[in-house]
Formats: C-alpha cells, structure tokens, sequence
C-alpha cells in the first residue's frame, strides 16, 4: 500500500464522523477520485479501505461506471474480490 493511501486511510478515520450523514456517501466518491487522480492503485485502495462500507460502495459505483474490467471480481457487500 502506497503512503498516499494510507494517509488517505487514516485522514478519513478521523474525519467521517464530522462529515453530516446524508453527505458522507459524496465525500467518500470524492476521497476516491482524488486517489484515482493521483495515480493510487485500485487494489492499494481496496485493500486500505476493505473495512469501510461507504469506501467500498464508491468503489464499486466507480468500477461499475468506468467499465474496468475487474468491476466483476469486486463485491461491495463482500470484502473479497
């Protein structure tokens, strides 16, 4: 895992539980194109945020809409891909 993500990781730890409820689904597709922009890899984030559902949902909204190949090796309910 990259520093940029694991950074990424421990940021949003601390930060979610500010962020109101209705909007955390937004900053959670937002903190993931930003690492997507800065080149992370997908399996470093993946595997950083396995344990976050709000991270894990983004993923597979933005895997499902890029139409990147390994959108059907990943489950957003099942932290296996």
């Amino acid at each position: 895992m990259t520093d940029t993500v694991h950074a990424a990781h421990d940021i949003w730890q601390e930060m979610r539980h500010y962020i109101n409820t209705t909007d955390q689904q937004e900053a959670a597709e937002t903190l993931l194109g930003v690492l997507i922009d800065r080149d992370c890899e997908l399996d470093d984030i993946r595997e950083a945020f396995a344990g976050d559902s709000l991270m894990r949902r983004a993923l597979a909204d933005y895997l499902e809409n890029s139409g990147d190949e390994d959108s059907d090796d990943y489950d957003e309910d099942d932290e296996t891909y």
